[in-house]
């Protein structure tokens, strides 16, 4: 997992700014600037929340500062690990983790990251498909990414479920005479400030 904060000035709409879908691969989150505040963004990726070997103290301590200051989470890919599907030729049933040693597998990684991130589902603003989770759509027929952004809006999140490769804009709303704009250009494995 890749986690670090971003620091932009301005203040978060309520519930975290309202991003917005424009487009199958553009967010817009709207963002009102004033003058002396901050807003932060989590940008992370890789957190293959599900792998034995998953750093869950370190990503839990960067949740944590992410909702301490009510900081935006935008997550680039790679939420799920899901190599243990049935068929799948990297599958190692010995290195899966007890709760996931069951025949509704994928449903088990649903409810465990709901599970786990629920507390933290006001400061996602998004989740964008990463190769893991692209290959168990083409394979299995089921979008982890879209399912897990579902169960987290039900807990009052406003988190858009993203595409593989996209974009996140940030426009500003002047206040106070401040303005700016950040747009992100996203790609799992990168991502770009312009």
């Amino acid at each position: 997992m890749v986690g670090f904060l971003f620091k932009k000035s301005g203040t978060i709409l309520p519930c975290n700014g309202r991003p917005r879908r424009r487009g199958l691969d553009v967010l817009y989150i709207d963002v009102t600037l004033k003058r002396d505040e901050e807003i932060y963004l989590m940008l992370s990726s890789d957190r293959h929340h599900d792998h034995p070997a998953q750093r869950s103290e370190l990503e839990i301590r960067h949740l944590e500062l992410a909702r301490e200051r009510n900081a935006i989470i935008l997550d680039l890919g790679d939420f799920c690990d899901a190599m243990q599907g049935k068929g799948d030729p990297r599958a190692s049933y010995s290195g899966l983790a007890h709760q996931y040693k069951r025949n509704d597998y994928f449903d088990s990684l649903v409810s465990r990251a709901v599970e786990r991130y629920a507390p933290y589902a006001g400061n996602f603003a998004m989740l964008a498909m990463g190769n893991h989770e692209q290959s168990v759509l083409q394979h299995y027929g089921t979008s982890l990414t879209d399912r897990i952004a579902a169960a987290l809006r039900e807990r009052g999140s406003q988190c858009a479920s993203m595409p593989y490769a996209g974009w996140v804009r940030l426009p500003s709303t002047p206040a106070s005479r401040v303005s700016a704009r950040s747009r992100f250009a996203t790609r799992m494995g990168a991502a770009q400030a312009q």
